[in-house]
């Protein structure tokens, strides 16, 4: 059985991110991104000094510079990954990965008692039977379908600095504008902007205050990119 892939690479390592980070995961990021713009006049002089990276916009309005290469490296057999790898969970990442028709990689994972995950930016619609098998994380972008609600397992809010310049009553009014009916059942996280191999401590612990505002019915957590922390990828 082969399942052949364009990737941008692969690796094993910590989960830094969302609800499983600490965990230990098969890496695969597929190639390819539909979100991501290599040329922005507000954030040139940034996209000059890291040519491989591209420009994101969170659904919140802030743009950010992307902390992952997803250019095209190689066609590889997944297959081999899933079978030799020590690790329980499987990440499926870009990019955007939905780009690629995960359907075989998930099953194949589910067959190999592997539990997959999937992060995508709600750009692409979300096969159901993906969200069925897989815990779908979304770091929604602009340009998220309306059609992916109650398709994601976790929602994980990249906010900036100027995110919190009205507080935090402000930041969650648009985060529960933007969640509609998913805010009742949909775990929240909150993670910082941080550079492509550091971290914003500050930052973080300023959102641990906005954490403490959240609605009693949101289930809030705090991101940090853990694997930065300790100097993994």
């Amino acid at each position: 059985m082969s399942m052949i892939y364009s990737i941008a690479e692969y690796f094993e390592s910590i989960q830094g991110e969302g609800p499983y980070a600490g965990s230990f995961m098969l890496f695969i990021r597929l190639a390819g991104c539909n979100v991501g713009r290599y040329q922005d006049a507000e954030m040139a002089p940034a996209l000059a000094l890291h040519p491989r990276h591209s420009v994101c916009q969170s659904v919140l309005g802030r743009k950010f510079i992307c902390d992952t290469d997803y250019h095209y490296a190689d066609r590889v057999d997944l297959e081999p990954l899933l079978v030799q790898t020590r690790a329980q969970h499987v990440c499926l990442t870009g990019g955007e990965p939905l780009l690629h028709d995960l359907r075989p990689i998930v099953r194949r994972c589910l067959d190999l008692g592997k539990q997959p995950h999937v992060e995508t930016s709600g750009t692409i619609p979300i096969p159901d039977d993906v969200f069925r098998d897989a815990f779908v994380v979304c770091s929604p972008k602009i340009g998220f379908l309306p059609e992916n609600r109650g398709k994601v397992h976790h929602y994980k809010f990249v906010i900036s600095r100027e995110d919190l310049s009205n507080g935090a009553e402000d930041v969650w009014r648009r985060i529960l504008d933007f969640l509609g009916d998913d805010a009742v059942w949909a775990t929240v996280s909150l993670q910082p902007v941080n550079g492509l191999l550091t971290v914003d401590a500050d930052l973080a612990v300023r959102l641990v205050d906005v954490i403490r505002q959240a609605p009693g019915w949101i289930d809030a957590s705090l991101s940090i990119q853990m694997h930065k922390f300790v100097g993994l990828r």
